[in-house]
Parts: structure tokens; sequence; C-alpha cells
């Protein structure tokens, strides 16, 4: 009597265990199944928004969501893009790709965590606006964990810095307007430096006129456009970690005139700061 008792205690205990396991089983599926209709609501508010400026990096034209994936479709200026060096080199790509969405804004970071929580993927699709060539960058599970991840330690800044200014994909000299043309930049000790060329014959005035009367304005309207562009403020806060500055140098192509503004690192680090107040 007391064996079949003790049986029918074990059996019961079972059953409690299964209908428990099965409890969580199902929250489990249901708690999914709602992040990924989340994502799914997400990604149709985003492709409404759509063409997107995303500064450098062009514009995302299109946002989809498919099988656990979420695909974001850019349209990139392939005169100063080398859309085939991209396709030769995905590992390359998606190692830039990785420092610039490193520490993601709110809103993206919310799609990341949503993507890493369905156990599903991110496909960034880049289309070139001349040629109509195609290349794609896949971030699976563990890549999109590993985005959401802390900030790097500070000593890979620097390393992260290199990588997103010694870019191999870039097309020097690239055309910036009808008269200015950046020729190259690159990372110096103390800042990372832009360079660029003045066709002053496309100029209104002269080129020394143009800077004494819009010299102060240029770099007032270029602060503007770093913290406008979401690649910029990355290179800002990368700057700022490294103790680099950022160096603006124009020259005129006839007369050999230069000019040159700087923004210091404590320059750069107030931009930062004013950003987040």
């Amino acid at each position: 009597m007391e064996k079949k008792q003790k049986f029918t205690i074990n059996r019961k205990l079972i059953s409690a265990f299964i209908v428990v396991f099965a409890a969580v089983s199902f929250v489990s599926l249901w708690n999914k199944y709602e992040r990924i209709k989340t994502l799914k609501n997400g990604v149709e508010m985003v492709n409404k928004k759509c063409p997107i400026d995303v500064g450098v990096a062009g514009k995302i034209i299109a946002v989809n969501y498919a099988d656990k994936n979420v695909e974001l479709i850019f349209v990139i200026n392939d005169l100063f893009t080398d859309i085939q060096a991209m396709r030769d080199q995905p590992d390359l790509v998606k190692n830039k790709l990785k420092v610039m969405y490193q520490n993601p804004e709110d809103g993206f970071r919310e799609m990341l965590q949503l993507i890493a929580e369905i156990d599903g993927s991110m496909t960034c699709t880049y289309i070139g606006q001349t040629s109509g060539e195609k290349t794609n960058v896949v971030f699976t599970r563990d890549d999109v964990r590993s985005l959401l991840k802390q900030k790097a330690p500070i000593e890979n800044s620097l390393a992260q810095l290199t990588q997103m200014i010694e870019d191999p994909f870039a097309r020097f000299p690239i055309k910036v307007d009808d008269v200015t043309t950046m020729t190259h930049m690159f990372l110096s000790d103390s800042a990372v430096v832009y360079q660029y060329e003045i066709y002053e014959a496309g100029m209104a005035m002269t080129f020394a006129d143009f800077i004494a009367d819009y010299g102060e304005a240029m770099k007032e309207s270029t602060a503007q456009s770093l913290l406008s562009d979401p690649s910029s403020r990355i290179l800002i806060t990368l700057c700022v970690d490294c103790d680099r500055g950022i160096h603006y140098r124009y020259t005129g192509d006839v007369s050999g005139m230069k000019y040159e503004f700087r923004f210091t690192p404590e320059e750069l680090k107030s931009f930062i700061t004013n950003n987040e107040s």
C-alpha cells in the first residue's frame, strides 16, 4: 500500500513538472511571437519613412522582414565607393560596419535587441546608384548580439578609428559640389585630416575673398553636419577616445592659397556633451 501511495505521488510530481514546463514553453513561444510581431511592425514603420538619408553611407531605400531576417537596403554613390572591392572583401566590410554600429542609438538598438531575442539575423544590402551592382553583408545571430555588448575598451578605439578612416573602398578624388573636391583623408598623430581642392574658376569671387567672408561660417556649417550624420557622430566619439581632433584643409587649384580650420578634441567632446543634454 505504501509503495502504491509513493508511486502515485511521483506520478503527480511528474505530471506537475510536465504542466509547468509546458506552460513555460508556451510563454516562451508566445513571447517570441510577440517580439516577432513588434519587430515586423517596427520594420513596416521604418519602411514607410524610406528613403532615409544616412550621411556618407548613402540612403536606406527599404527595410524588409522575412524568415527572422531584417534586410536594410542601401543605395550608395558608386562613383565614390568601389562596390566590386566590397564584394571581394566581405569580412573587411563587415568589420567596418561593426565599428559604425557599435553603441547603436536607441531606435536601432531596440531593433537589434528584438532580432537577437528571436534568434534572427540582419542583412545590409548595398546597391550602386550608377551601376546597379549589388553586394550584401550578413550579420548572424551571434554578430547581432556582439553589437549589443558594451563599448569596446578605449585602447581599441585607435584601431577602430584607423579602420574607419583608411577606407579601401573609397574612390578619390570625390567631387563634393561644383567647386569642391575631396582629394584625400588620413589619420595623423593629432587628427583626422580631410584635404580638399577648390576649383577657383567656378567661384563667384576669389578664394581669398570667400574665406574672408565665409571662413567662420564654413566651420559652423561643418559642425552641424558632423552632428547630423550618424557615422560622423561615431567618428567624433572615436576621436575623443584617441585624443584626436578633426582638421579640414582647402587649397585653391590655381592660386595655391590654403585655408584650414580645426576641431580640437576638447571641442569634439563638447559636441558629445551638448548632444546628450
